[in-house]
């Protein structure tokens, strides 16, 4: 699935889904319609795949992102590992950021997945981050726009994410672009320490 080096949102359509998780729940959104600007603000956001020059603001939304989620310990991350993954060969995981002007506004990370019920590859969603300042003003839209294009592109059946239970605003946009919220799933995890010692 090549990726997308640089796109100016036009209007295009994908599927998307997802499920649930109990104090994160996961989201379905079925289509998506994209705008070239929000129309609140007359600024231009470009979504580009994430270049080298894009580290060090990456690491800062990732760290503004744990912060927001209440999980600064968790962020393990540093610039030279996220570089090392994210441009190694046939790398796992991918990014994008959104743009205005030379400054870094809004990020995502994400994955490919497999659903064995559907035969078809997805992408999952694992972070995406707005600075507050550029908050409701289309660039979180516009991420996600570029990620159903990707999804569709790729010939995938959805796209799965969580979403906080106590993120009402993120819940909200998520809706507003057709999401359902699945509540009645929990999200289990076994952690590296555990599963090392299985």
């Amino acid at each position: 699935m090549p990726p997308i080096e640089e796109w100016e949102m036009r209007a295009p359509r994908a599927m998307l889904a997802a499920e649930g998780a109990g104090v994160r729940w996961y989201v379905t959104l079925a289509s998506c319609e994209c705008e070239a600007n929000h129309p609140r603000s007359p600024m231009t956001i470009l979504v580009h795949s994430v270049a080298a020059e894009h580290i060090p603001d990456l690491l800062r939304l990732l760290r503004a992102k744990a912060a927001f989620d209440g999980a600064e310990e968790s962020l393990l991350a540093t610039e030279e590992t996220l570089a090392d993954e994210l441009f190694r060969v046939n790398p796992i995981a991918r990014a994008i950021v959104a743009t205005s002007g030379d400054k870094v506004v809004g990020m995502a990370t994400y994955f490919q997945t497999f659903s064995s019920f559907l035969v078809k590859p997805g992408l999952w969603l694992d972070d995406l981050f707005v600075d507050e300042p550029y908050r409701q003003q289309g660039v979180g839209r516009q991420l996600m726009n570029w990620l159903c294009s990707e999804a569709a592109a790729g010939g995938c059946a959805r796209i799965d994410w969580i979403v906080a239970a106590d993120n009402d605003n993120g819940q909200h946009f998520y809706k507003r672009m057709g999401a359902t919220i699945f509540e009645n799933v929990r999200l289990a995890r076994i952690e590296e320490t555990t599963l090392r010692g299985l």
